[in-house]
């Protein structure tokens, strides 16, 4: 098999995990979840986080100030920091069970970012998943909180994580969480998910935590991290195919360390944007909506279509290996989760 599985319609993906047969008697490591990559950046309009450096958004600024052409800098942002379109509430009404929030602190409240970028307030995000938790039967939403940005929060970044993990709990409600176990990596290769959650949708909420604040209080917030992945840091999709197999098969020689997140995405450097701000002006012939227009159809969108459609032959291939996690751009309404629903239901 070698194209997405064609899902049986009408298929609820609201409730895909409380639906779908054998599902919830399985352990999270049994499991296959579709996850949004940067999940918050459905709203990339915030400005940008102080003092944050970023060597690919400070080489396109120089070279945008260079050629005057500041103007562009803000259709440019959106062509290439907004991985998803939907918000959080429709991305997991379409499926999507795993989200990827970066987390920082800007004046007086949290924050989602991307990179420099300040995306909108952790509350939206938060507000949206508890919606989702009310509406839904028995699903468990994966929310991990990572990249954290905290600058000047008063008390230093221990501080901030505590504050954070009380903002969560507050949003949320302990009833709504899967608390922290003793053993957390053990639970989740042993423990069915009809175990684990409540007899109700709940949210299981990791914090990828700095190295200066190796725990929280919080008996809500799960940590370490059990989910391991690593990027590939490229666009060309030969490359990044061949780095994720190696990822993958470097995991699979010890399964039980960790659940396997697949970051299936093609991810631009500064010289790749400047190449494509090059090339809009040379297809705009000089006019501004024709630039915009070439943007728009060359950013992250056009790079996650292109992922997409390599997604499923990459899995057919690795029919059988450990694979927990399918990080994609534009997640909601991707071949990802109709992999998730047919490998979870299988495995």
């Amino acid at each position: 098999m070698s194209k997405a599985p064609q899902l049986q319609e009408p298929m609820d993906l609201a409730n895909w995990m409380s639906k779908t047969p054998g599902v919830l008697a399985k352990p999270l490591w049994k499991l296959v979840l579709p996850e949004s990559h940067d999940a918050g950046t459905y709203d990339v309009s915030g400005g940008l986080v102080p003092s944050f450096a970023d060597p690919t958004w400070d080489k396109v600024v120089e070279y945008l100030d260079a050629e005057g052409l500041g103007h562009l800098l803000g259709p440019l942002v959106k062509a290439f920091t907004q991985a998803q379109s939907l918000p959080i509430l429709q991305q997991l009404r379409a499926g999507v069970r795993v989200l990827d929030l970066r987390v920082c602190w800007l004046e007086d409240a949290f924050y989602i970012h991307h990179g420099p970028i300040v995306c909108g307030p952790l509350q939206e995000v938060l507000s949206d998943i508890a919606s989702f938790l009310a509406e839904t039967e028995r699903e468990l939403v994966v929310a991990v909180a990572s990249h954290f940005a905290f600058g000047d929060y008063p008390g230093g970044e221990a501080a901030a994580c505590e504050a954070l993990a009380t903002c969560v709990v507050s949003a949320l409600g302990d009833t709504r969480l899967v608390p922290r176990p003793e053993a957390p990596m053990e639970t989740l290769r042993t423990v069915p998910l009809s175990s684990l959650m409540a007899t109700r949708s709940q949210a299981l909420v990791v914090f990828e935590l700095p190295s200066s604040t190796p725990s929280v209080a919080s008996p809500w917030v799960w940590f370490p991290d059990p989910i391991e992945g690593s990027y590939a840091d490229s666009t060309d999709l030969a490359v990044m195919e061949s780095r994720e197999q190696s990822f993958l098969e470097a995991h699979a020689q010890s399964p039980e360390q960790s659940l396997f997140q697949l970051q299936w995405l093609l991810t631009p450097d500064a010289d790749f944007v400047i190449r494509t701000v090059i090339a809009a002006l040379a297809s705009g012939a000089g006019s501004l909506s024709g630039v915009l227009v070439y943007l728009d159809a060359h950013g992250l969108t056009a790079l996650a279509a292109e992922a997409h459609g390599a997604l499923g032959p990459f899995l057919a291939r690795n029919a059988g290996q450990p694979i927990n996690c399918l990080r994609v751009d534009e997640c909601a309404g991707s071949p990802a989760v109709g992999w998730a629903i047919s490998l979870s239901a299988a495995s």
